[in-house]
């Protein structure tokens, strides 16, 4: 399973802000992000709700004290919206701790114990 780079808000150095906001998600972080409303399945159809709590959530898992304030200020006046190809690398930020879920080689991936169905 190939790791997805997290994405990093760096603040260009000649603004006060000296501060780096790392996005990446954690299998909490997305059950976190679930429990706060996040539903993939709604992204194409509630953007304005759905595209602003995934990044959010996604701030969760390095900075979790964040505030939606805060995170609604960063992508709204920092970064001043967001780009098709930033929604695409958090969906598939998202995406990743899914995939710890599933075992597609059939092999246990813990070799002390075995499945018996």
């Amino acid at each position: 399973m190939e790791r997805v780079e997290p994405i990093r808000l760096v603040f260009d150095e000649n603004t006060p802000e000296e501060k780096e906001y790392v996005i990446e998600f954690s299998r909490k972080t997305c059950a976190d992000a679930e429990k706060g409303g996040f539903s993939a399945e709604k992204v194409d159809t509630e953007i304005l709700t759905q595209i602003p709590l995934l990044f959010f959530y996604g701030l969760k898992m390095h900075h979790p004290d964040i505030k939606k304030s805060e995170s609604d200020r960063l992508l709204f006046e920092d970064l001043g919206g967001i780009s098709k190809e930033l929604i695409e690398r958090l969906i598939e930020l998202y995406g990743s701790p899914y995939k710890t879920l599933f075992n597609e080689t059939g092999k246990p991936k813990n070799p002390r114990m075995t499945v018996r169905l």
